[in-house]
């Protein structure tokens, strides 16, 4: 607003749905939290009278970037998700910081975060007890430039085998490669098989996997599944035999409530990459035998990740298993030089 008799000078001009002009400045609205809505300056032409003011958009340039997060609109229509994301600048905040969001996906099943990724930012997103994904951020995003991250998951808790391996196939042929499935905490044999024979018209090392609620991968679980390029599982706390024998194309287990590893879990996976496990209490199988987690697998190759809580395992040769000492991990020489459970990795690195 300005007086009758005033020329307007406007220098600036906002599109900032989250905010309000209060005492010559730009506040957040009540309720409102930055980071989740457009924050967009603009320009103003004044004509010589100060008759008309003409607001342009058009030219002005998003100082930030936006991250659509995509959730399966049946499962989550009308309930709030929860967004945790670290090292993350808000737009209109040149900060990074961490911050924890409580959004409701619209009715195509999105949320929106408008800001700045940087190196090592990290988004986490939860659907109530169930987390649907964890991504970290491998490059700062781009101003103006919008991105996608998937947490579009099937709730398939009560289909039968036959359902399970129908819905995968009909993800497939849709051209999804991301494929997140709820299941129960004891998931049996046949879930598996049935996800194994979904997956198994896929090109090889294609398929990015999340299996979501099931706290056990059971013996051959998912044996010789060349489709399998990454598995996500955040619930899982036990891998038995044989889990990931032979997938010869897997590049990332991400396991991180895991604590107990039978034989030959990792053996037989040559692209093996990146590992990342729990609090370890029981590893069973010497290193370099042939009932070895890592049996015919490169761990020189692999950069692993161990909870800080993580104690030093020693082999107990008469029940061919490694259990955890009292000493910390991350204050050993094994530690220091990359050396775990007897193997050698290319690096090992804690998270918390």
């Amino acid at each position: 607003s300005y007086k009758e008799d005033e020329v307007p000078t406007f220098p600036h001009v906002y599109y900032a749905p989250n905010y309000k002009w209060e005492a010559g400045k730009l506040v957040l609205k009540e309720g409102k939290v930055a980071g989740t809505d457009e924050y967009i300056e603009g320009k103003a032409e004044i004509t010589p009278n100060g008759q008309g003011i003409t607001v342009k958009f058009s030219g002005a340039t998003r100082n930030y970037s936006r991250l659509r997060i995509a959730t399966n609109p049946a499962m989550n229509q009308g309930k709030p998700i929860t967004v945790t994301v670290k090292k993350f600048a808000p737009a209109n905040i040149l900060d990074n910081v961490n911050c924890i969001y409580t959004l409701t996906p619209d009715a195509k099943g999105n949320v929106y975060l408008y800001g700045l990724f940087t190196y090592y930012s990290t988004v986490s997103v939860k659907s109530g007890e169930y987390s649907l994904v964890d991504y970290e951020f491998y490059q700062e995003t781009k101003d103006g430039i919008s991105y996608a991250l998937n947490a579009y998951a099937i709730d398939a808790k009560n289909m039968t085998d036959t359902e399970i391996e129908n819905v995968i196939k009909e993800e497939l042929a849709a051209g999804k490669t991301d494929i997140k499935l709820i299941l129960e905490p004891y998931t049996s044999s046949g879930v598996f098989s049935a996800i194994s024979k979904g997956l198994s018209g896929s090109a090889d090392g294609s398929i990015d996997l999340s299996l979501i609620g099931c706290d056990r991968i059971p013996r051959d679980g998912l044996l010789s599944v060349s489709a399998l390029n990454s598995i996500f599982l955040p619930d899982v706390t036990m891998l038995d035999k044989r889990a990931f024998l032979n997938c010869i194309y897997i590049e990332t287990i991400n396991a991180p409530k895991v604590t107990r590893i039978e034989q030959e879990a990792f053996s037989q996976c040559p692209s093996l990459r990146k590992v990342i496990l729990g609090t370890l209490d029981y590893v069973y199988g010497a290193a370099n035998s042939n009932d070895g987690i890592f049996y015919y697998t490169n761990t020189d190759r692999i950069n692993l990740y161990l909870h800080e809580s993580q104690k030093v395992m020693t082999f107990n040769s008469n029940y061919n298993i490694w259990e955890p000492s009292g000493e910390k991990y991350l204050d050993s020489d094994e530690f220091y030089v990359g050396e775990f459970l007897g193997y050698q990795f290319r690096s090992v690195r804690s998270w918390k």
